[in-house]
């Protein structure tokens, strides 16, 4: 062979590599998912390798107990993961173990499998199996684990002590999130329309921690009283991936397009097993826009916080300028970052500030940390705000991972009280007061006491929105503003700025009959809806209860798939033309 088609013959090969090096390859992460006898929704991520091309996929299952959401998609690279959430149902399936494949196909490169795996357990005595026309498939949740779901037809409704409702950030609800109760046994599960209720817990405080896959986690400390059931609704916002960063042992930076970043040194990254990492981890900074009515709600422990006074700690409210949550994870596991022993090279985060912040070039601005466990902010020193090209940016230097926060502590307070009544001028015991800032960032939630009076202390000087919801309830009955003028006064000293009476104004109605699934009529059952309003069925299961029209209302009874519908102008129990919802 001569030298030219020796050369020829090698250009040859040379670029069928490197057309092979551009290919698309398809990875799948975890390639396998199991689902215990309660969780009903994982996910998992798809993305092209190569960083050269654009890659199209579509995912097929093998079984239909399962389903997957987006079934198809593209990536175009590392940097492009696509998340996919599969569903699992149980029903009309036989007790026992099943395991399924899904398998994602790309037309340039073959396919990867994942492995699904799902237990179905027998159903405890008294426990409903099937499902309910017009709700998601499978066992509605929301009761304690080990817990026999369902009541008897008639039996009295459990003892609620908190209940509420989980979302997003656009209002739309979460269902078969976790809701617990830290260091204790009650855990349950949000159903189809993001409700949960957690009975029989003794009065005292507690910590209340929301998860979901997918989501920042969401904690918040609360105090059971006399005052029963606790209304504690939550909003969760979506992790957001930023990069994967390749030889993580080396440390790196890693921003997002905004400027929210994270930079880590050298061999800092470690398991919760306290292995050291090495490799590519997967870098998440999810922060919060406060001037989004939606995302503010998302601000986790309720803009409590533990500060640091010249008196030793001290409980106070939050103003807050900027926030974020820094996550890092291999193989969807979360790591730990420990830079104890990197005094002279620590972890730095910086956190873009809005456009009107009132923060300036230069100034010191107390850092704080959000501690899950307990569900409050902790002050951990100081930051600085820097100015570059005309944005400003809040620099710090942190210990581990976590929401960290740029805020100040609410000093010139005063406070907004008011009192609560129902339709009929009744007072309502533990309605929901939110006093959420106009003219600032932050929110201070009370509740009404057993003559349906509030009090909640606001930043002084400054304009808020007061948000009443009734007990129960995922819907306002009311909102309107106040000029909170003045300073120097607080719920504990007095001279409040009083609002008067708010009372729940209804234009509608929802009617329906509550059965069992013979069809039978259930006389006594506790009928309830998202704006917290309650009534009882009578003999023949009927029920009516006051709504707002254009409002959509989710109605239900404990134990059973909730159903919603949307209420119609001027219409009255008395009348009997309301929207119709039956409950089976």
């Amino acid at each position: 062979m001569s030298y030219k088609n020796l050369f020829f013959l090698f250009l040859g090969a040379v670029i069928l590599i490197s057309a092979q090096g551009c290919k698309p390859v398809v990875v799948v992460e975890p390639t396998s998912l199991d689902f215990g006898n309660l969780e009903t929704q994982k996910t998992f991520q798809v993305w092209n390798k190569s960083d050269s091309t654009s890659m199209d996929f579509q995912i097929t299952k093998s079984d239909n107990w399962m389903t997957v959401n987006p079934e198809a998609g593209t990536s175009k690279g590392p940097s492009d993961k696509k998340t996919i959430t599969v569903t699992v149902s149980r029903n009309g399936l036989q007790p026992g173990n099943f395991t399924g494949t899904l398998t994602v196909k790309s037309p340039k490169d073959g396919e990867k499998s994942i492995e699904v795996k799902m237990t179905v357990e027998a159903p405890q005595e008294g426990e409903s199996e099937g499902t309910v026309e017009g709700t998601t498939e499978g066992t509605v949740e929301g009761t304690q684990e080990g817990e026999p779901e369902g009541n008897q037809e008639g039996e009295i409704a459990p003892n609620v002590s908190i209940m509420g409702w989980i979302k997003n950030i656009s209002e739309n609800p979460i269902g078969y999130a976790s809701i617990e109760l830290l260091d204790t046994a009650f855990k349950v599960y949000s159903d189809p329309s993001g409700l949960y209720t957690i009975n029989d817990v003794p009065d005292g405080t507690y910590t209340l921690f929301v998860s979901k896959e997918g989501y920042a986690n969401y904690s918040i400390q609360i105090e059971l009283g006399s005052v029963k059931p606790l209304t504690v609704n939550v909003t969760l916002i979506q992790e957001k991936f930023v990069d994967t960063l390749s030889n993580s042992e080396l440390g790196g930076m890693v921003a997002d397009e905004v400027g929210n970043g994270i930079n880590f040194p050298p061999n800092s990254l470690f398991t919760g097993s306290g292995e050291p990492v090495i490799g590519d981890v997967d870098v998440y900074i999810t922060p919060l826009d406060l001037t989004n009515p939606g995302e503010i709600k998302a601000f986790p422990g309720g803009f409590q916080a533990l500060a640091q006074t010249k008196d030793g700690e001290q409980f106070v409210s939050l103003e807050s300028f900027a926030l974020a949550d820094f996550t890092i994870k291999q193989n969807g596991e979360e790591l730990v970052l420990n830079t104890a022993a990197k005094q002279n090279n620590p972890a730095e985060i910086s956190l873009a500030l809005p456009d009107n912040t009132p923060l300036t070039n230069g100034q010191e601005v107390p850092l704080w940390y959000f501690d899950e466990e307990q569900g409050i902010w902790i002050q951990a020193g100081t930051g600085t705000v820097v100015e570059e090209g005309g944005k400003k940016y809040y620099t710090a230097q942190i210990q581990h991972l976590s929401w960290w926060n740029c805020d100040a502590p609410i000093t010139d307070k005063t406070c907004i009280t008011g009192v609560v009544k129902n339709d009929e001028g009744d007072p309502v015991a533990g309605a929901v007061v939110n006093a959420i800032g106009v003219s600032y960032n932050g929110i201070t939630t009370g509740y009404t006491d057993a003559a349906g009076l509030f009090c909640v202390n606001v930043k002084g000087n400054s304009t808020v929105k007061v948000e009443v919801l009734l007990p129960g309830g995922r819907t306002a009955i009311f909102t309107g503003e106040v000029n909170a003028t003045g300073t120097g006064n607080s719920c504990e000293t007095g001279n409040c700025i009083p609002v008067g009476e708010i009372t729940a104004d209804f234009d509608s109605c929802i009617q329906g009959k509550v059965t069992d699934n013979d069809g039978t009529p259930v006389p006594n059952a506790v009928v309830r809806s998202s704006l917290g309003t309650e009534t009882t069925t009578d003999n023949e299961g009927n029920y009516c209860l006051n709504a707002i029209s254009g409002v959509p209302v989710t109605v239900f009874v404990l134990t059973r798939p909730p159903v919603t519908v949307i209420g119609e102008e001027n219409t009255s129990c008395t009348a009997g033309n309301c929207t119709v919802a039956d409950i089976r």
